[in-house]
């Protein structure tokens, strides 16, 4: 996002992407259905309405781009999400969207075991084509595609495959119960040195890997730049 910019981010959250985009001397506004982000916008004085980019948020302001980080597969009907955005563009504006990659070199190598199967809060996934045909059906160029695989899912990913969780109950890959806790660390500091210094030896793997994978563009999320043709 370039300096001095009306930014809309979709999904803001706990507003962590608004204060960036702060930072970078430009206008964050942030569209959030979670009645909780309210109280977080108040303690953070962020802009943030509460609903859904359908709701036509902030009805008299343009903005040069609109992002959605890891948003638009939770939505029921993407093409209408992405109609909704692209009305709050000004006329050079960018959509800027990041969701799983269907084509991961992960989920085929994995199948089912794939971290990104998260039903149901998961309920559409795209690979390059499906997002080519998402921009045919809304009027919308793409500008640039390109994947980046997050360090955290691999690890997530890592300890998923150890996870038996049964169907219908919550997986701890999703909690802190697989690390721990800070009243335990005192009690348990040896070990819990010796599960850091594991954890950095593999984050320290992870990174050239997951860089090789990305450059050759079967990565974990797409990273995705769409403007009006």
């Amino acid at each position: 996002i370039k300096p001095h910019n009306r930014v809309l981010d979709i999904g803001s959250g706990s507003g962590v992407s608004l204060l960036e985009i702060k930072a970078g001397k430009s206008a964050g506004y942030g569209v959030e259905p979670d009645p909780m982000a309210q109280k977080l916008a108040s303690a953070l004085k962020l802009k943030v309405f509460k609903g859904e980019i359908t709701d036509n948020p902030f009805p008299q302001i343009k903005f040069n781009a609109v992002t959605a980080s890891q948003v638009i597969e939770h939505v029921p009907d993407p093409v209408m999400f992405i109609i909704a955005a692209t009305k709050k563009l000004l006329p050079n504006g960018k959509i800027i969207l990041s969701t799983p990659n269907l084509d991961s070199l992960i989920r085929k190598v994995l199948g089912h075991k794939w971290l990104h199967w998260h039903v149901p809060y998961h309920q559409n996934y795209f690979n390059r084509r499906s997002i080519q045909l998402l921009a045919e059906k809304t009027g919308l160029k793409i500008i640039k595609i390109r994947t980046i695989t997050p360090n955290l899912w691999t690890i997530l990913q890592i300890q998923s495959l150890f996870n038996k969780t049964p169907e219908g109950v919550p997986s701890p890959v999703w909690s802190n119960s697989q690390t721990i806790s800070h009243k335990n660390r005192a009690r348990d500091s040896h070990l819990y040195f010796v599960y850091k210094l594991i954890l950095i030896f593999v984050i320290i793997l992870l990174i050239p890997i997951n860089r090789a994978i990305d450059a050759v563009g079967i990565g974990e999320s797409l990273l995705i730049f769409l403007k009006k043709k």
